[in-house]
C-alpha cells in the first residue's frame, strides 16, 4: 500500500496549499460555467497532456490506434481531469525515462487520474472499475502511480493558481 500523504516538513506543515484527501481545500470548479464542465473543454484538457507527451518523445509514434482511446477520459470530472493535467505535467518534466509508444502516455495519464482522485475527493470510481474499462493489469497499474509518485518525490500538492492557470491555457486552445 503507498501512502498518498506528501511528505510533511516543518517548513511545510502550515503551508495553506498542503492538502491531503478529503480535504476542503481543493479549489473546485464553479457549477455555473458550462464551459467548464462541457466535453469540448474536457477534449482540450486531454490535448493539452497529449501535446505535452509529444513534446517528450524522441521520435515519431506508430500506434496511432491509441489515440482513440483518449476519449474514454471524457468520463472522468473536469476537476479531476485538470488536477491530472497538473500532476502529468509536472511528472513529464521531472522523469528521466523515454516514452516512444502512446500506450506510454495512456498509461502515464491514467495513472495521473487515479493518483488524482485520491487528492480531489473524486472517488467515483474505484481501481477495480479502473481495470476492468481500460482492460488494464493492475501489477502495472501499481508500478505506474509508484513510478510517478516517486518521480515528483510523493510532492503532488496542487494550488488553486495553478488550476486558475490551467482554466485560462486550456480556454485559449482552439
Amino acid at each position: 500500500i503507498i501512502d498518498y500523504n506528501p511528505k510533511v516538513t516543518q517548513e511545510n506543515k502550515e503551508s495553506e496549499h498542503l492538502r491531503y484527501p478529503l480535504s476542503k481545500k481543493y479549489p473546485k470548479i464553479e457549477q455555473t460555467d458550462t464551459f467548464l464542465l462541457s466535453n469540448d473543454f474536457k477534449r482540450r484538457l486531454i490535448y493539452d497532456a497529449f501535446l505535452t507527451f509529444l513534446s517528450k518523445i524522441k521520435t515519431g509514434l506508430e500506434n496511432w490506434k491509441y489515440f482513440l482511446l483518449t476519449d474514454k477520459f471524457i468520463n472522468y470530472s473536469t476537476d479531476l481531469l485538470i488536477t491530472a493535467l497538473i500532476i502529468y505535467k509536472r511528472f513529464i518534466n521531472e522523469s528521466k525515462e523515454e516514452m516512444n509508444d502512446l500506450s506510454c502516455f495512456i498509461k502515464t495519464f491514467l495513472g495521473c487520474i487515479l493518483i488524482a482522485s485520491k487528492f480531489t475527493d473524486d472517488f467515483s470510481f474505484y481501481t477495480e472499475d479502473f481495470i476492468k474499462n481500460w482492460d488494464a493489469d493492475p501489477v502495472s497499474i501499481y508500478y505506474t502511480e509508484t513510478n510517478i509518485l516517486n518521480t515528483l518525490d510523493f510532492n503532488i500538492n496542487v494550488k488553486e493558481s495553478e488550476c486558475k492557470w490551467v482554466i485560462k491555457h486550456i480556454r485559449k486552445i482552439k
